[in-house]
């Protein structure tokens, strides 16, 4: 039983590999650029905060849109968008009491922008009013020297807070994050993992056809199963949640190459 469960971990890993290369290589060849310039940092927060159960299209769509919005309300200069930050910060429209208030600039802004879920509004936002809290406007340095520090629960409980984002986006952020930065020596064993497990559709199917979880599993459980047999079979648990989401996302073109194999 120990082999084939081995063979069904190592498998999935695998696919991890292939998530890494599509959606972290370009990343990790960019990692000077995400930590001295915050815009490029918001951009990789961006693209895992705005996927949250809906289709990709939409999620793909508000995000541009969004990002189309803050181009013209801070401007393209660096200098500019710290700036003008700063501003909206100074007069108090990125307290959290003012996110809501139609008088908000940013609230009108992204409204006019096609911004049309509530939710998306209020993530960019309350985003906004995270980073003008952090040195340099940076989520991402922030975030590793955090993790540095041991205070990876601290990053996850932060992200958690803020509008729209919940257990799931901010354990994707951080497993991404962690991976391509190389973070995994800094990560506590049990504890800190599970902040890099996000549970999605995808991986929860994954979890229960290999056999490590029953259907009625929650997503805690999930997550230390998933943890503790990739201990187990010697394979880092980060590429397991990476290839589980990968199958799942790419079921069909997986199966369809696989045909053209025959």
């Amino acid at each position: 039983m120990d082999n084939k469960m081995k063979s069904r971990i190592k498998c999935v890993q695998r696919f991890g590999e292939r998530y890494y290369k599509k959606h972290l290589k370009k990343h990790a060849n960019q990692k000077e650029d995400l930590c001295h310039d915050w815009w490029k940092g918001l951009h990789f927060w961006f693209d895992r905060a705005f996927y949250r159960g809906r289709r990709d299209e939409i999620s793909q769509k508000m995000e541009k849109h969004a990002f189309q919005v803050l181009d013209e309300l801070l401007g393209s200069n660096e200098r500019n968008r710290e700036a003008k930050l700063h501003q909206l910060a100074q007069k108090g429209w990125l307290k959290r009491e003012q996110w809501k208030d139609e008088k908000n600039p940013l609230q009108k802004a992204l409204m006019k922008g096609e911004v049309n879920n509530r939710y998306d509004r209020l993530l960019v936002i309350s985003t906004l009013e995270l980073l003008q809290t952090l040195p340099d406007n940076n989520i991402i340095t922030w975030a590793i020297q955090c993790i540095k520090d041991g205070e990876l629960e601290s990053v996850y409980r932060r992200l958690d807070e803020l509008f729209a984002v919940g257990d799931k986006i901010a354990c994707l952020f951080l497993r991404d994050l962690v991976n391509v930065f190389k973070l995994q020596k800094f990560v506590k064993k049990q504890k800190g993992q599970i902040y890099l497990q996000p549970v999605d559709t995808w991986v929860r199917q994954v979890a229960i056809e290999v056999e490590l979880v029953s259907k009625n599993a929650k997503d805690n459980t999930i997550k230390k199963v998933i943890i503790d047999t990739c201990r187990k079979f010697d394979v880092d648990p980060i590429r397991f949640n990476q290839g589980a989401w990968y199958i799942g996302s790419n079921s069909f073109k997986i199966v369809l190459a696989n045909l053209s194999k025959l």
